[in-house]
């Protein structure tokens, strides 16, 4: 038996989203269905974490 989700509109796709507290969207990365959820929140903290510390380094 297959589930059903209302609300999603693109098959095949995971989106990884890290919010601040007040929930505005410091980073967004869509990846492939098939890879593993593990690896896409690590993929989207590494490249927040690298992003960051171009913007604020420490001169």
């Amino acid at each position: 038996m297959y589930g059903f989700d209302g609300g999603k509109k693109v098959k095949g796709r995971r989106r990884h989203i890290v919010v601040e507290s007040l929930g505005l969207v410091l980073q967004a990365i869509v990846t492939e269905r098939n890879g593993g959820e593990r690896i896409g929140a690590a993929y989207a903290l590494m490249t927040l974490k690298e992003a960051w510390t171009e913007i604020v380094s420490p001169d």
